[in-house]
């Protein structure tokens, strides 16, 4: 399966198996891995269901961008370590009439994937304000439309009697 740069695939005996249809064909009483890589730029989380069944015991793996993980066993109580191998076993009458019973989702391996959000572009905006009383022409403007020239005394003005 291939989805938003996100590669889920089925292993057995350390080896890729191909997918017809979106069905991979193991053998009965066959041990598997699911292996799941991230070839975003982003990490990702995720849930595996193996036959409707949570294998991570309600916990989700998160890959780092352009990394991959391999889920070979069940998780109990936090440990990856220790559990049960993943097993594609037949179903028998024993196992139909047993504790487990017939389910919808025999054989169905299941994964929710969530992509860690992108980060904001952050975009810096410049305005640049002018004085128009400070800066000279073109800035200023011409508020007031008397004359342009005047003359201005700096003493008493004696006129001629």
């Amino acid at each position: 399966m291939y989805k938003n740069q996100l590669a889920v695939a089925i292993k057995h005996n350390g080896k890729i198996l191909r997918e017809n249809k979106d069905l991979v064909q193991l053998p009965f009483g066959s041990e598997f891995s699911v292996l799941v890589k991230n070839l975003n730029s982003r990490r990702v989380k995720f849930t595996l269901h193996i036959d409707g069944t949570d294998v991570l015991d309600g916990q989700e793996i998160i890959v780092n961008a352009n990394s991959e993980t391999e889920m070979k066993r069940f998780i109990r109580n936090g440990n990856m370590n220790e559990g049960n191998a993943f097993k594609f076993i037949e179903r028998t009458a024993a196992i139909e009439d047993g504790p487990r019973g017939i389910k919808v989702d025999d054989g169905i391996v299941r994964v929710e994937f969530w992509f860690e959000q992108e980060a904001p572009e952050v975009k810096t905006v410049i305005h640049k304000h002018y004085d128009e009383w400070h800066y000279g022409y073109p800035y200023r403007r011409q508020f007031w439309n008397g004359p342009y020239e005047t003359t201005y005394s700096s003493g008493p003005i004696y006129g001629s009697t």
